[in-house]
């Protein structure tokens, strides 16, 4: 757990808007990665049983073809992209966590 305080959100409506792709698993790598070449998205209509329209997410992640579905955030709520910032603390032994904001978004496909 972790206590988050948003100290100026009017900075929040500057920020840039982001295409969000949630991929719940864990990656056990630290290390940069060139995300446009290993993480392909497209998008694609499909009918379903009742011949309504429904958009499906297609992707694949080092090959392995993925579905997804697209999610909306609940009305006026904004998710944000946050990079993580280790602060030294007046100790060597404490260090505090700084989480500063890149970018936001309002929907996010899962």
């Amino acid at each position: 757990n972790f206590d988050l305080t948003i100290s100026n959100t009017a900075g929040i409506k500057k920020l840039p808007r982001e295409e969000v792709n949630f991929l719940p698993c864990q990656i056990k790598y630290t290390g940069e990665a060139d995300v446009k070449d290993l993480f392909r998205a497209t998008v694609r209509k499909e009918k379903d049983a009742q011949q309504l329209e429904e958009i499906e997410y297609a992707a694949s992640f080092h090959g392995r073809a993925l579905k997804g579905q697209f999610v909306p955030l609940p009305q006026n709520y904004v998710g944000l992209v946050c990079l993580r910032e280790e602060v030294a603390g007046k100790s060597e032994k404490k260090k505090s966590v700084n989480w500063r904001a890149q970018s936001a978004f309002t929907n996010y496909r899962y």
